[in-house]
């Protein structure tokens, strides 16, 4: 039931832009392209890192969100 209303939740922001911190403090703004529901991998496009960093796609493992 939990898993299902996060998933809910995130499918809200497929196609929107969302800043996401990792565990270790680094920042990845970019949009929200796709996620894994079991593991809560995050697939984010046009995405850039404090810093200045970009890069055309970036995936996130949700182990480190």
């Amino acid at each position: 039931m939990i898993r299902a209303k996060i998933e809910a939740e995130l499918r809200n922001f497929i196609g929107k832009n969302v800043l996401v911190e990792t565990s270790d403090g680094k920042r990845y703004r970019g949009t929200l392209l796709n996620f894994d529901s079991s593991n809560l991998t995050l697939v984010l496009g046009d995405v850039e890192v404090e810093g200045g960093q970009k890069y055309y796609r970036t995936v996130l493992n949700g182990n480190l969100i």
